[in-house]
């Protein structure tokens, strides 16, 4: 149906150029997502990315898809494909564009509370003493060891010794609720799930990683760019945290990060200053996107 918009459209482009940007983004995800199906069926394991792209459970058919969001209209024949049919309207000028006014509640009420979250981790201090040490405390005093098919890089004794000999500060409810038993104690904070609000902070890897999620939660009403971008964080991040856990990564070219050794220490602090100083840049762009959803609707 023809429908004259009252929608903020920022840019129309024609067929060729979205044709350009959908192949440069398909270009991008294209083999990390072929890689996951391929270890999938050879019943294989990367530890950093099949956790990117199977505890975050956007699905690899969406994450492979191009599209630029609800503020550009697409113009040609396949444009209407581009979007979901069920969102999408056409101008009498004909272009396709995501329409904003089938936006449902409920969507947007995640949308708020996604960017009041943002919000409120950006005011919070950042923590950069917490060293990774996440994952250490996971597998303290326990014989289930997460990461079952990645072997640990010292004897679980050794391990207890690095745990006890550190200050654990972990701020974020979806690392703290995997810790063992007997280190949940150990940890200065004491992360919930309703009180997110309190405890995010943007030094915190996982935090970073989040924005990941953050953003395919808005989907479709984001960019593909925009995910691609966050996806990639992500994938930096986790190698981090994985790099400083205790696990051994030479299988996988990855040098440890020796968090239980002053020089690992500053090494892993410079790693989360840089992992923050791009997650501070998405996050101020995912916020003020949120808020551009949110006004449409007011």
């Amino acid at each position: 149906m023809l429908a004259k918009t009252n929608q903020q459209i920022d840019q129309i482009l024609e067929e060729t150029d979205w044709l350009k940007k959908r192949a440069f983004h398909q270009k991008a995800i294209f083999p990390w997502t072929q890689k996951v199906r391929a270890r999938r069926r050879f019943h294989t394991h990367h530890p950093i990315e099949d956790f990117l792209l199977n505890y975050y459970n956007f699905p690899l058919s969406y994450l492979e898809k191009w599209t630029p969001g609800p503020f550009t209209g697409l113009q040609g024949k396949e444009a209407k494909q581009i979007f979901p049919q069920k969102w999408t309207s056409q101008t009498p000028d004909n272009y396709f564009y995501l329409d904003l006014n089938k936006i449902r509640k409920k969507e947007i009420n995640r949308i708020r509370w996604i960017r009041e979250l943002l919000e409120a981790a950006l005011k919070n201090p950042p923590i950069f003493n917490c060293y990774g040490l996440h994952e250490w405390a996971m597998v303290y005093k326990t014989q289930s060891v997460r990461h079952q098919k990645t072997p640990l890089r010292m004897p679980l004794e050794d391990l207890a010794k690095v745990v006890e000999s550190q200050k654990i500060s972990c701020s974020h409810y979806d690392a703290f609720r995997f810790f063992s038993q007997r280190a949940i104690p150990l940890n200065t904070l004491c992360p919930k799930h309703d009180a997110r609000e309190k405890n995010e902070q943007t030094a915190c890897i996982h935090f970073n990683m989040d924005l990941y999620k953050w953003s395919y939660k808005i989907f479709p009403w984001i960019s593909s760019d925009f995910i691609q971008s966050a996806f990639k964080l992500a994938k930096k991040a986790r190698s981090i945290d994985m790099q400083a856990s205790p696990y051994n990564l030479e299988e996988y070219d990855l040098k440890p990060i020796k968090i239980e050794t002053p020089k690992g220490k500053l090494e892993y602090i410079e790693k989360q200053r840089s992992i923050r100083t791009e997650g501070l840049t998405l996050a101020k762009q995912l916020i003020s996107h949120c808020k551009k959803l949110e006004s449409h609707k007011m």
